[in-house]
């Protein structure tokens, strides 16, 4: 297939798929800048997240970039910020991992109250 049908039928710009193809631009590179992060490090901050919600404690979005914040402190890597992550940073995070997503919080409800074993109720409450 040629290049300039490869172009038309993946909507691709002629000019990017020559690159590519004279190796003028690796084929590895990608647009905009690297993330603060290794993918291992945002898929812990990840998994921390999901593992508190998934025992009733979620996260807001201003808790997530303060941690995010100091796990970057903690980690030595370069922050312009001074207390916690961007927005951008935020949603570019979520972005990234699917199984995060923002839900409007929900008060304790009686109901849901009933469902978790007194032993759970009581364990934390005396933390």
């Amino acid at each position: 297939m040629s290049v300039y049908h490869a172009a038309r039928v993946y909507q691709a710009p002629e000019s990017t798929l020559r690159d590519r193809t004279r190796q003028h631009v690796s084929i590895d590179c990608h647009h905009g800048a690297n993330t603060l992060f290794t993918e291992d490090e945002e898929r812990k901050l990840a998994d921390h997240i999901v593992y508190m919600a998934d025992i009733d404690y979620g996260y807001s979005l201003m808790d997530i970039q303060y941690m995010a914040w100091d796990c970057a402190m903690s980690l030595h890597k370069p922050v312009k910020a001074k207390e916690h992550l961007s927005q951008g940073w935020m949603y570019s995070f979520l972005s990234r991992w699917e199984e995060l997503k923002v839900v409007k919080p929900q008060c304790l409800s009686l109901s849901r109250l009933s469902l978790h074993p007194r032993k759970t109720l009581t364990s934390t409450s005396k933390s």
